[in-house]
């Protein structure tokens, strides 16, 4: 243990004046010693307190860190597709445009299972290979497999528009709007279907809907221009 002040005096004058030179010599750097000794841990604790508050800190960030929320790929789909829209809106351009409406289509038909992506893709094939009744089935099954799957409703309404069955198709289309209100696909497609019902009034609505969304639609907003000319009182 180093010795305080008072102890250094005492072991000083306890030295008799008889003793030799030598040993008096030893004697005092043996005190200056442990006075040097003494003031050196003294300074080592006050570095070492910072440093370890400093390292405590960096222990807090990095929990921080690690207790953050991890996001699920649903929840990185909304927020890319959060974007997308935006842009959509942006109007930027018809070569951007056109990239970025092919972009959100891919996400639709994105899910959290590779096996409900690959049954919507064999569905989709099946459709343009005029195979309706395997369409259906394999549309059908996945619906009841996935039943939060927004585009397996959408390619089942479009089926569903194609062979006529209109009331049916407008059906599943509520369910997609349900899942995603901005999906203009099955917004422009239900203006389709009231339309040929003869249904003018809810057909302009719904056209004028997907396209405050996408207004990239030039086809559908020359349809609407028409049916305005038509229908003036609408």
């Amino acid at each position: 243990m180093p010795l305080s002040g008072a102890e250094t005096i005492e072991f000083t004058d306890s030295i008799k004046p008889g003793t030799t030179l030598v040993c008096r010599f030893i004697a005092m750097n043996f005190v200056r010693y442990c006075a040097m000794l003494r003031l050196s841990l003294i300074a080592l604790a006050l570095v070492a307190t910072p440093a370890l508050s400093q390292t405590e800190e960096s222990n807090k960030a990095t929990t921080t860190i690690k207790l953050a929320p991890k996001l699920s790929p649903q929840q990185l789909r909304e927020e890319q597709l959060d974007r997308l829209f935006g842009s959509l809106k942006a109007n930027t351009g018809l070569r951007d445009s056109n990239k970025t409406e092919a972009t959100i289509w891919e996400l639709w038909s994105t899910s959290d299972s590779k096996t409900a992506d690959v049954i919507l893709g064999q569905s989709v094939r099946a459709l343009n290979d005029e195979e309706p009744n395997i369409a259906a089935e394999m549309l059908g099954r996945l619906i009841v497999a996935y039943p939060t799957y927004a585009e397996a409703y959408n390619k089942r309404a479009t089926l569903l528009f194609m062979m006529r069955r209109y009331d049916e198709s407008l059906k599943d289309i509520e369910k997609v709007l349900d899942l995603e209100p901005r999906h203009f696909g099955a917004l422009s497609g239900r203006g389709m279907i009231y339309q040929r019902q003869g249904r003018h009034g809810l057909a302009l609505k719904s056209f004028r809907e997907a396209l405050s969304i996408n207004p990239n639609m030039k086809a559908l907003a020359e349809t609407v221009k028409i049916l305005e000319l038509q229908k003036p009182d609408i």
